[in-house]
């Protein structure tokens, strides 16, 4: 007949294994019983049991791996000692939420998306965001089944809304860097942007940029980027020697061809509240399957 709770707690002390005079392990009582009785009278039925539990699976282990100092334990030894783990915890959840936000995200079925205009990633449009993270989102929200509260803020206020918690999810072009810099956890990072200098179909591409004037369209900005390559930032491809600073996502179908001057690379990456550990896997499982449709949308998207 099974032990009761009751009678586990007075077991408790005689549980933990000890040499014997012959080098054997025996169950020996721990000295000061009387104290430990004590301790054991104020511990909850369910806390003794698990504590219990926990000193069998670790003999469990122990019995699996063997008593020689150079065993190594079997694999199947250690999926059956990580099951007899998993199947004792009743709350056994990981990672998890500290403010259990994909909890809440999933009976709400409704998740509250902080939103920063930055083309292509996005750009709001009569009130409503488009663009390449605005796709990723509303794809997101429709595979875990939640409708979408859209918060039409800053970068910098949607960073912090996800920082006080009033926002589950920002999105706006981010970085690695720029989250890292201001408020919110970062995702992954889920695509890295690389800038180049690229070279028009006649142009012949120097063997290093030294002195090369070089188009740097406005909207880059990226001008003192060239000064360690001691090239010449020009304002019109008219002005260049064939060669301008892009985006590597946009060579393929252009007439452009690329180099191998590297310019820049940023990490982007979504945002959410520190500490939602289960929310931020559920979201970067669902970004890892979506590698193959980010140069589309960007291109897509492309102004």
């Amino acid at each position: 007949m099974p032990r009761s709770a009751a009678e586990d707690r007075k077991l408790l002390p005689t549980l933990i294994p000890a040499k014997g005079p012959s080098g054997d392990e025996q169950e020996v009582p721990l000295p000061g019983r009387p104290v430990m009785d004590s301790i054991s009278e104020r511990i909850s039925d369910e806390l003794a049991a698990r504590m219990i539990g926990a000193i069998q699976w670790g003999q469990a282990l122990k019995d699996l791996i063997g008593n020689g100092a150079h065993t190594v334990p079997s694999r199947a030894g250690l999926l059956l000692f990580g099951a007899l783990i998993l199947g004792g915890c009743d709350d056994f959840r990981y990672p998890r939420d500290a403010e259990d936000t994909l909890e809440r995200v999933l009976a709400e079925q409704s998740v509250r998306v902080a939103v920063a205009s930055d083309p292509p990633w996005v750009r709001v449009v009569d009130d409503v965001p488009v663009g390449v993270e605005a796709r990723l989102v509303e794809a997101f929200a429709l595979e875990i089944g939640a409708a979408i509260e859209w918060q039409n803020l800053s970068q910098v206020e949607a960073l912090e809304a996800v920082e006080r918690g009033d926002a589950d999810l920002a999105i706006g072009g981010f970085t690695q860097r720029s989250v890292n810099a201001i408020a919110g956890a970062p995702t992954y990072p889920y695509f890295s942007d690389e800038v180049q200098v690229a070279a028009l179909p006649d142009a012949i591409v120097p063997t290093d940029l030294d002195g090369a004037r070089v188009f740097v369209p406005p909207d880059l900005l990226l001008g003192g980027y060239l000064d360690d390559e001691d090239a010449v930032a020009v304002s019109s491809l008219e002005e260049s020697d064939g060669l301008m600073i892009v985006h590597e996502w946009k060579i393929p179908g252009s007439q452009l061809r690329p180099t191998n001057y590297a310019i820049r690379s940023e990490k982007h990456v979504m945002a959410v509240p520190k500490g939602e550990n289960a929310w931020l896997m559920r979201l970067e499982t669902f970004l890892r399957e979506k590698d193959d449709v980010i140069v589309p949308l960007l291109q897509e998207f492309a102004p």
